[in-house]
This record gives C-alpha cells, structure tokens and sequence, in this order.
C-alpha cells in the first residue's frame, strides 16, 4: 500500500508501542512476586488489618500484586478487543468505514485466495476472512501494508489514517496505565512511595467505612429514642 509519509510513521510508531507494550508485560508478569514480597512487608510494617485488606481489594480490585495487574489487564484487553472488533471506530462515520473495509479486503482477497492465486497461503486466506467477518479494519490495513497493496480510493487514505491514529492513542493509553501499576512503579521507577500510597488509600476507605457504620448506629439510635417518646 503506498502511503503518505505522514501514514508510515504513524504504522512505525504503531509497531514501536506495540512492541513497548509487549516488553512491560513482560516485566510485569516476570517480576510480579518480588513486587509481591515487598507490599506484603509493608503490610505488616504498618500492621495493616488482613481482614479489611481482603475486602478492600476485593471491592476496589486494586492494583497491588503485579500478576493480578496482568491477570485483570488481560481480561480487560481481551474484553476491549472484542468491542473495538465489533466496533473498529465508533466515531467515524459508519458508510465510509463499511466502503473501506469492503474496498480493502477485495483488494487483499485477489492476492491470497486460492482460486485466485496459485501461490497463495490458505492459511493467509483465512486470516484476512476473519478479519473482514469481524469488520477489523484495522487488521486489513496491517496485511495490505505487509503485502503492498496500493491503488485505493483517494477517500481511504484519510480514513486509515484516522484509524491508525486512534489505534496509536489507544496504545499510549494502555501504556500509561501499565506504567502506573504498582509493580511496574517499584521494579522499574524504584519508587517504594506506590506502596504508601496504596496503604493510604486502604486506610482512608477503612474510615469512611467505619463512618459509614457510626451513621448507621447513630441513626438506629435516633429511631429508638424516637420511638421511646411516643
């Protein structure tokens, strides 16, 4: 596909986030248990209530033990992949994206479906049906970009671009919530302070807890002397 040099450099900083993510994974999931170890010493520098604790990550699903973060991340992507399948752009306009993508897999069908090429891969043929059946248009553009395919409409230049730029954004994102895992904070950033914060955190939700209770125990109160006076 002959782009714009302005499209390449959005599909080589595509391919450079993808790959950053991959490497953060990576460390997450590698490091996860001596993350672990050193939240758990904090926990009992601070005699933190286990019970309480339990429950509160249990309500928040918080962020303290790397391998959950990966756990809980990877069913959140799996999740937001589905969706973004389903729905490759939601904010363009629906027949311009339909025109692409139709446009681009007839494309793509001429060079790897086996009746039409005697060289081509069944297994590459299945992959591109896949993604046409899913309206991934995203993926369509990945395989005409690696199988060089050109002389689209002059409107699908602007609509790729858009998508590969929302797919880029989409990447930062991920990225950044990575780099704000606990895990990733004490491993690479060796910031130690993640911890506190996270501790702090489970201790102001300990009081509005136990406000919460007062309240109620206050009101049941109310209700009684109430009744006594009657």
């Amino acid at each position: 596909m002959q782009n714009s040099t302005y499209v390449n450099n959005i599909i080589r900083k595509i391919n450079a986030k993808g790959e950053e993510l991959e490497k953060i994974n990576s460390i997450v999931v590698a490091f996860a248990a001596e993350a672990d170890v050193a939240l758990e010493a904090k926990f009992t520098e601070q005699n933190v209530d286990r019970n309480k604790l339990d429950e509160y990550q249990k309500r928040n699903l918080p962020k303290a033990k790397g391998e959950t973060d990966a756990e809980t991340d990877a069913e959140t992507d799996a999740e937001t992949d589905a969706e973004t399948e389903s729905k490759p752009v939601q904010t363009l306009h629906s027949t311009q994206l339909e025109n692409l993508c139709n446009n681009l897999y007839k494309k793509i069908i001429l060079k790897v479906h086996p009746d039409k090429n005697n060289g081509a891969d069944n297994n590459d043929f299945i992959v591109v049906k896949e993604a046409f059946d899913k309206r991934d248009t995203y993926g369509l553009i990945t395989i005409s970009e690696k199988l060089s395919i050109d002389s689209l409409e002059k409107n699908d230049d602007v609509m790729i671009t858009l998508i590969l730029e929302k797919k880029l954004n989409e990447l930062k994102k991920e990225i950044n919530g990575k780099k704000n895992t606990m895990c990733y904070q004490y491993i690479v950033c060796e910031n130690t302070a993640c911890f506190d914060s996270y501790i702090m955190g489970f201790k102001i939700w300990c009081l509005e807890q136990d406000n919460a209770k007062l309240r109620e125990e206050n009101e049941a109160l109310k209700t009684r002397l109430g009744s006594k006076d009657t």
